[in-house]
Parts: structure tokens; C-alpha cells; sequence
């Protein structure tokens, strides 16, 4: 199927998961699962999903998937909206916090 093509093209950096809702009842039912194939999209808020209205095809998916993920890097950023801000960057100090990586040979 297209989405597992998807799946694997956005390995690492998108995930996509699938379920079987015959099986798997009540998880159908928490979120609104009601035929097959149903396609929703967990953004920020994973208790809250949308439901996927684009294309069937792995690009369409794909491309719906990095759009996804631009809205949530956008926000994660305080951007609004498509424009570019043109702000200005971080100096690189007192930033090494819980969101970033020291490399080191070991772990790159």
C-alpha cells in the first residue's frame, strides 16, 4: 500500500502507524474510526487528531505528512502564519539544554 511506501520514506524523521479497527475495537471508536482505509494525523495535540482528506498516493501523504511537521516546527518557533519572520538566530550559548545533543565520536 502507498502509506507503508510513505512509511518508509519518513522513517526517522515522521512516524505512521497503522491499526486494525476490527480488531482493535474501542481505539477505532476513541477516535472516530468508522471505515477502511481511514487516515488521521496526530500534530501537536495527539489526543486530538485530524482527519486526512488529501490524496491516497504516497507522495500526497508525504507531502501532507512534512506539511504537518512545518506547522509544528513553525509553532514550536512562535511563527504564525506561512510568512517568514527574517529574526534573528540564537548566539549558541545557553542553549545545550534537554532539546539538543552534545556530538561526540561515540554518538555521531
Amino acid at each position: 500500500p502507498e502509506w507503508k511506501r510513505a512509511a518508509t520514506a519518513l522513517k526517522g524523521i515522521v512516524k505512521i502507524g497503522a491499526v486494525d479497527a476490527d480488531s482493535h475495537k474501542s481505539l477505532g471508536q476513541q477516535y472516530g474510526v468508522s471505515g477502511f482505509p481511514t487516515i488521521k494525523i496526530f500534530g501537536n495535540n495527539k489526543r486530538s487528531p485530524t482527519d486526512y482528506q488529501g490524496g491516497r498516493t504516497t507522495d500526497a501523504i508525504v507531502e501532507q505528512a512534512l506539511n504537518q511537521l512545518r506547522t509544528i516546527v513553525n509553532e514550536r518557533l512562535g511563527k504564525r502564519g506561512g510568512g517568514s519572520s527574517g529574526g534573528g538566530g540564537s548566539s549558541g550559548s545557553g542553549n545545550e539544554g534537554k532539546d539538543t545533543i552534545e556530538l561526540t565520536d561515540s554518538n555521531f
